[in-house]
């Protein structure tokens, strides 16, 4: 990406999260200020803030001064306002300052007018605050945290919504346009709001940080944070790369841990007015002048969805140190006819990033991008900076690239571009399925050491991107330990991060958290469809650590695989369960290569207390699956929305429509001639005769076909054709198989597919397609 302007449930998951969190203890003096707009309210702006009679507006709240340790700052849930907050003080590790919540309802409101200088909330040089329960948008910033002072600690945001946060990019505002040698805009500047965000944590330019042990801030956590239609969601943003900082290696921001992060549709800038003012949707969530970071458990979802000239990636990163991201999804980075398209925009000076099970799926671009396009600065020739290193380990990648749109025009999944900086380090264990496409490429990703990455024909099932509030969907299904014996968990509680499946609030599976109870395992299983080998990527780590969070003695995990009355222990390979420390945040990797599976066969992925002490017993734990072979070559089960799993988006024929979503291919049907291609290199053993196809045809015509071609006759005709016929105006699917084996031609090695699945205009919906020797 070159970027423009660099310098410049809900029940389980609250109780989960209260259980990561350290207590805040108020202190006796502490003065808690009631703010409710709501009519009945009895506020009064001149009152004395009590709950009896709140303050009605933020006016009082902006005029008094810094807050004192102990403090709270409370919204009537239920409540809107449409005023900016703003607000200063300084707490104590003992006695935190928060603004939050109280009464029952929805979660207080701060909504602006979309003005170019609207703020939700701004806090100013906090220390020890803990800001909670929002929802916050329609601004160009929803929260502003500003740091004009260094030396900073303490920053808890939790349970915050954000949404429509626009307005700013690269400085520019519709005000003030994105135009060659046009001035920024002068309020953004002021606030050093390079972009847009739903939260915003910033630092003053001119902030000197001559010391390697200096900093603005450090401790801060953001758990449970949703946003749609933002530029970015959630942006740390210290944007000095002066030559302080270059020389001395310095990071403004310190030790942060994001959780439970759900981003998707960050668009912010697809309107007419803002294309034309040049601003765009280059990122949806960054980190810049960042060392010691986590990002866990979150989900990236068609982030950085307009248009954008310099690119666009759903996470941008640059200026940083030591950051880990594990056991997330980045999914559906979409075509924007922008640079890049890709979903981790490595961009300049990176050092010990590591990438550690994840799932990448359905990038329009490269799932990972690793740029060297800006050169050292030749006047700090030891600048710590001027690195890139990286360790890639443990992944999935499944259809990633599929635009081919990228600025140097790689075709892979990772790539790299650029040769004024070497990359460095491993790339291991990878489970990948890059239909004409290279895993690797670009100018010198030779440099990289690659180990064990394992080609595969199908996507992997990644188990947070394939949860579901249905036992079973996706082959997956939720279950706790009872009596000796296990049993579905029973209650499935919805979220904006997934939900969860749960026996109480304490004991629960979601997307990737998992919670034991003493004597009460939980384990997240696996039903093999078909019968074959697998490979398993997976990272098991404790979620409850960090920032000054610790407790209890740690948990077990296993790996069990369960064949009809059998139950044989796959991982660890001996001994007895693994345990995980209490404090262990970083985890044990979890793989398994060459798994030999029957259809039927079942694996548990085990999570225990690790004796009668279940505090803290909170761990991650989002494995992959997938087969290396099979009786089922090929299996599109299209449950990744956006991600069509290598069906020729380009090539498709009198479709007036299609996406990929709650499970399905639907397809909108313009003409009596729809079809849909496959990849173009299946290489497929024509001995795989059997493609089984669940539809729902809502058209009125039940006639349908499938056509291939061959590795000696690799054009469509009318010689290699098989037809069927499914059921009109269904309201449900059906299951049909089609025996391609009674075309003669149907020979050697296959291709390519072409699916013809009616012949008039409508609605059809692909559940699923296999091909295979039974």
């Amino acid at each position: 990406m070159r970027h423009a302007q660099r310098g410049a449930v809900l029940a389980g998951i609250a109780l989960a999260i209260a259980a990561t969190l350290t207590p805040i203890p108020a202190s006796a003096a502490s003065t808690a200020y009631y703010i409710d707009s709501r009519p009945g309210s009895s506020c009064s702006d001149s009152g004395p803030a009590t709950q009896t009679q709140p303050w009605c507006s933020f006016t009082p709240a902006n005029a008094h001064g810094p807050f004192s340790a102990g403090d709270s700052i409370l919204l009537a849930r239920g409540a809107s306002w449409n005023q900016q907050l703003s607000v200063s003080g300084t707490g104590t590790a003992n006695a935190w300052i928060t603004l939050g919540a109280y009464g029952t309802g929805a979660n207080p409101k701060i909504l602006r007018s979309q003005g170019d200088n609207d703020l939700s909330v701004k806090l100013t040089n906090p220390d020890y605050w803990a800001v909670e329960h929002l929802e916050v948008g329609n601004a160009a910033a929803g929260i502003l945290v500003y740091y004009s002072t260094k030396g900073h600690q303490g920053l808890r945001l939790t349970d915050i919504t954000t949404h429509d946060n626009k307005g700013i990019w690269a400085v520019h505002s519709t005000g003030y346009p994105n135009f060659p040698g046009a001035p920024v805009d002068p309020w953004a500047a002021a606030n050093n709001i390079v972009l847009s965000a739903g939260i915003l944590v910033t630092v003053d330019p001119a902030l000197a940080l001559t010391a390697s042990s200096d900093y603005a801030a450090k401790g801060i956590t953001a758990t449970a944070i949703s946003g749609t239609h933002n530029i970015n969601t959630l942006a740390f943003s210290a944007t000095n790369e002066g030559p302080d900082h270059k020389q001395s290696g310095t990071f403004p921001l310190q030790d942060i841990t994001v959780s439970q992060l759900a981003i998707s549709d960050d668009d912010g800038h697809a309107g007419a007015a803002y294309q034309a003012a040049g601003l765009g949707c280059s990122d949806a969530f960054r980190f810049v002048g960042v060392t010691r970071a986590v990002v866990r458990d979150s989900s990236f979802f068609r982030g950085a969805a307009c248009h954008t000239n310099s690119g666009t990636a759903q996470v941008f990163i640059g200026m940083v140190n030591d950051l880990t991201f594990v056991n997330n999804s980045f999914v559906g980075t979409p075509a924007t006819g922008s640079n890049d398209q890709t979903a981790i925009d490595f961009e300049y000076f990176e050092k010990n990033v590591k990438l550690r099970n994840n799932y990448f799926a359905g990038n329009a671009g490269p799932g990972v991008e690793m740029l060297g396009i800006h050169p050292p600065d030749p006047a700090f020739p030891n600048s710590p900076l001027d690195v890139v290193t990286t360790e890639i380990d443990g992944n999935t990648f499944a259809h990633n690239n599929w635009a081919k749109t990228n600025a140097t025009g790689s075709d892979a999944s990772i790539h790299q571009g650029g040769t004024s900086s070497a990359p460095s380090g491993p790339v291991s264990d990878n489970l990948y399925t890059e239909p004409n496409k290279n895993f690797l490429g670009g100018d010198r990703i030779g440099d990289l050491v690659l180990t064990n990455n394992t080609a595969v024909t199908s996507p992997g099932n990644f188990a947070a991107a394939q949860f579901s509030g249905t036992q079973g969907a996706n082959q997956w299904s939720y279950r706790y330990l009872s009596g000796g014996g296990w049993t579905d968990l029973p209650t499935f509680t919805a979220s904006p991060f997934g939900g969860t499946w749960q026996r109480t609030a304490g004991q629960y599976v979601g997307p990737s958290g998992m919670a034991p109870l003493s004597g009460g395992d939980v384990a997240r299983v696996w039903t093999a469809p078909y019968s074959g080998t697998v490979s398993i990527r997976g990272r098991l780590l404790k979620s409850d650590t960090g920032n000054g969070v610790s407790g209890g003695n740690g948990v077990t995990g296993s790996i069990v695989k369960i064949t009809g009355g059998s139950a044989t222990q796959v991982w660890p390979t001996s001994g007895g369960p693994q345990v995980i420390a209490g404090t262990d945040g970083v985890g044990v990797t979890t793989n398994r290569d060459s798994i030999a599976v029957a259809a039927g066969d079942k694996l548990y992925f085990i999570v225990g207390a690790n004796g009668a002490d279940n505090s803290y017993d909170t761990a991650s734990w989002t494995p992959s699956i997938a087969y290396t072979s099979s009786t089922t070559p090929y299996a599109w089960n299209f449950t990744t929305p956006t991600d069509f799993e290598a069906w020729n988006q380009n090539a498709w024929n009198q479709l007036s429509a299609a996406e990929v979503t709650g499970g399905a291919l639907t397809l909108t049907s313009a003409g009596t001639d729809p079809y849909i291609l496959s990849q173009d290199d299946l290489a497929l053993a024509s001995s795989n005769r059997y493609l089984h196809l669940r539809m729902k045809n809502q058209t009125s015509d039940p006639a349908g076909a499938i056509y291939f071609t061959t590795a000696s006759s690799p054009a469509f005709s009318g010689d290699k054709v098989v037809t069927f016929t499914s059921a009109v105006n269904a309201t449900g699917y059906t299951d049909y198989t089609v025996d391609m084996g009674t075309n003669p031609n149907w020979t050697g090695t296959i291709k390519q597919l072409r699916l013809d699945p009616t012949g008039s205009p409508g609605v059809v919906s692909i559940d699923a397609i296999s091909v295979g020797s039974v």
